[in-house]
């Protein structure tokens, strides 16, 4: 018999909203998401609760931290990437707290991508075009 894992994913945030911002922006969220696919969510102290057919997962806030975790079922597999996609969108967007600057609201933790060896800002060339680096 072949066993399939569930896939999951795994977001976390930091934001400057403060847990009662933090709390309406989750419940704004589960509510277009109600409207939009259907399921149900509910409360259980800071976490919200959320299931639906094909998924279902959990968003927990406190004063400075959002973590959202959702599991998809088969049906919904090869689609992860993208909703993967449009979740950490949406909290890059929305988790924008007075006074904040784009790269501390949007979450963004560990080191950069120059930190990382990664790109130095500048625009990358794809290979086989003229001025494309070995390895870029």
């Amino acid at each position: 018999m072949l066993r399939f894992s569930t896939p999951v994913i795994t977001l976390r945030r930091r934001h400057r909203l403060g847990l009662a911002g933090a709390r309406r922006l989750a419940e704004m969220m589960a509510g277009r998401l109600q409207a939009d696919y259907g399921g149900s969510y509910r409360w259980q102290g800071n976490a919200l609760h959320f299931q639906r057919v094909g998924a279902s997962g959990h968003l927990a806030v406190s004063e400075d931290t959002v973590e959202i975790q959702i599991q998809l079922g088969f049906l919904l597999r090869p689609l992860q990437s993208r909703i993967e996609r449009e979740v950490r969108a949406f909290c890059d967007e929305h988790l924008r707290g007075p006074g904040s600057s784009d790269r501390a609201a949007a979450g963004r933790e560990g080191p950069s991508r120059r930190a990382r060896g990664g790109s130095s800002g500048r625009p990358r060339r794809a290979a086989g075009t003229p001025g494309a680096r070995a390895g870029a």
